[in-house]
């Protein structure tokens, strides 16, 4: 285990000043003059590392959803799942690594641009199970945003949610969702 420098603890400092007060609200409850404060630095210092609050939101979204890391920790590994409840599971094993980043940065207070990089990446989960002659339709855009936006949602909701519910019971109702639709579970409470 190597010690951290004081430059990267100052900084670190910072980031988690800034998460406490992101976290409560998203950036309208974030500025230099609040995170400063609670941070306990002054505002050179602050600007001795970041440019703005936005630079610091930043670095906390490329710590969890790094370009080239992405693909390797999990697209790679479950790109050739067959079975969809692996796939989902996986995707929450990849949440728990980034909580409690993730399902705030993806959530109703998140970053917008975040959530669209972060489906971005998962859009080729989708697509790989899909038949050949699928993967040029026009409208293959248009479901995998609907698949993977109601996925990402219904998966951000349950960690809000604190997990209020078993895991593989989540998993058994995406996937029920995603093979039978919600009006078939809706009018078929039975179905759950």
């Amino acid at each position: 285990m190597h010690n951290l420098s004081s430059t990267d603890i100052t900084k670190q400092n910072i980031i988690d000043a800034f998460w406490k007060l992101y976290s409560k609200g998203g950036m309208s409850h974030v500025s230099v003059t609040k995170l400063c404060k609670l941070a306990g630095y002054n505002r050179s210092t602050f600007y001795a590392y970041f440019q703005d609050v936005y630079d610091v939101l930043e670095t906390i979204e490329n710590q969890v959803l790094p370009p080239d890391v992405f693909m390797e920790n999990l697209l790679l590994p479950i790109a050739h799942l067959e079975n969809r409840s692996l796939l989902l599971k996986q995707l929450i094993t990849f949440f728990d690594c980034y909580v409690p980043y993730l399902p705030i940065l993806v959530g109703e207070n998140g970053d917008p641009n975040f959530r669209h990089k972060f489906l971005q990446k998962i859009k080729p989960l989708i697509q790989h199970q899909l038949p050949h002659n699928y993967h040029s339709s026009k409208q293959l855009d248009y479901i995998l945003e609907y698949q993977n936006t109601a996925i990402l949602s219904v998966i951000t909701k349950w960690y809000q949610n604190k997990k209020d519910i078993p895991e593989d019971e989540l998993i058994d109702l995406l996937l029920n969702l995603t093979t039978h639709g919600t009006r078939n579970i809706l009018f078929n409470p039975e179905s759950i």
